[in-house]
């Protein structure tokens, strides 16, 4: 589980290009796929591989580190790797 919560006052056009930046860069740009949402305040989903396998320890610590560097977000949490079919959700 990935989630974010975010600076107030956000408008639609900077949570439309804050979305667009994260699955470029912290997604896409990393062999990962993304599904979720959220609104102004706190958005939230998975990140998975985007190809057959398991994202790894690696890849948490990418989109960390993405969060850490984005002045729009002001709390996150990138959760535990965990098997989609029979992991708990951390």
């Amino acid at each position: 589980m990935v989630s974010c919560s975010f600076v107030s006052g956000l408008s639609d056009v900077q949570l439309d290009s804050f979305i667009d930046t994260f699955i470029q860069e912290a997604i896409e740009s990393n062999g990962l796929s993304f599904g979720g949402g959220g609104d102004k305040q706190e958005w939230k989903g998975f990140a998975t591989l985007d190809r057959r396998g398991s994202a790894t320890e690696k890849h948490k610590t990418k989109v960390s580190k993405w969060f850490e560097s984005n002045p729009e977000v002001i709390d996150f949490k990138v959760g535990g790797l965990i098997d989609s079919w029979y992991g708990e959700i951390t």
